[in-house]
């Protein structure tokens, strides 16, 4: 894949980085469900990294950067949980070497010819450990004797295994940012409708002179798509004219001069159409303009 900017990259070309990506991240959740509460080894994290900065190198397009930034989260929060499975202190108790180093501390130099402690250490010691704990009182009972109950045993709830839970994270963040995107683009597409029902004269647009973006056929699809949305939720009205071509309009018109027969419709938009859109209605600029964010493929 070349580096020289989006000119130099086919479609197929940005094709073959989104399946890539695809691939990482099927091999992370991998890798997320098979290694569970202990996390994933951080070796196999850093090289996954490492791919998934190289795959950065190339990207130009919103698309595939959003295949990025999907990567990018699901690592971290795959080293979050490293990290909180990780033991917070690294410091290992030995029982073996704390009682060499009490019998060194009472007897001196006398441990290496006694294997054990005398009696008399044994009482410095108790009278030493008795300092770091709290008495214990015995219980004396006035009037009547003293009746204990049983303590009633503690209902163990059954903890949701680590992985099950980031993987569901995982899920639902990623659900939840496609739908808030896709809301987001079909709100600014409604707004540009009205915009140029607006400049036509408070009269429908051609339906194709909207939706189609001369520099780009991948926009053209996703303004159809999204349109598709403003349809459904009866937010524009998709109808034809005299000439029997498909107009569309915000909501429904009610000035313009002429009477629309609306009725449902089936548009079948491939590159050869989209071609000969560009050619019969002479378009020369996108009605829609492109996201702030997007580069156009050349």
């Amino acid at each position: 894949m070349q580096q020289g900017g989006s000119r130099g990259m086919s479609e197929q070309d940005y094709e073959d980085q989104r399946q890539k990506y695809r691939e990482l991240l099927e091999e992370l959740q991998e890798k997320a469900d098979s290694s569970g509460a202990q996390g994933v080894d951080p070796d196999v994290l850093r090289i996954l990294m490492l791919q998934g900065n190289q795959l950065f190198l190339n990207v130009r397009r919103p698309r595939e950067a959003a295949l990025d930034a999907q990567f990018m989260k699901q690592v971290s929060q795959l080293a979050t949980l490293n990290i909180r499975s990780t033991h917070a202190s690294l410091h290992e108790f030995k029982p073996l070497e704390f009682a060499a180093k009490i019998k060194t501390f009472l007897n001196g130099e006398q441990t290496r010819l006694d294997h054990g402690l005398s009696e008399d250490n044994w009482k410095k010691l108790g009278r030493m450990s008795s300092k770091a704990f709290r008495p214990c009182y015995g219980l004396e009972p006035q009037f009547t004797g003293f009746v204990s109950k049983a303590p009633k045993p503690a209902v163990r709830v059954p903890r949701v295994k680590d992985k099950e839970v980031a993987r569901t994270d995982l899920r639902q963040i990623s659900s939840a940012e496609e739908e808030e995107v896709q809301t987001e683009e079909v709100s600014r597409i409604y707004s540009v409708l009205k915009k140029r029902f607006k400049e036509n004269g408070n009269r429908p647009v051609c339906f194709y002179s909207f939706v189609v973006n001369p520099h780009s056929f991948v926009l053209t699809i996703e303004n159809v798509f999204h349109t598709s949305f403003l349809i459904r939720d009866q937010h524009a009205l998709i109808a034809e004219d005299s000439n029997g071509l498909p107009v569309i309009a915000p909501d429904k018109p009610t000035s313009g001069g002429s009477s629309l027969n609306s009725k449902q419709t089936e548009i079948s938009f491939d590159v050869s159409t989209y071609n000969e859109c560009i050619k019969v209605f002479n378009i020369k600029h996108p009605m829609i303009p492109p996201r702030t964010t997007h580069h156009n493929a050349s």
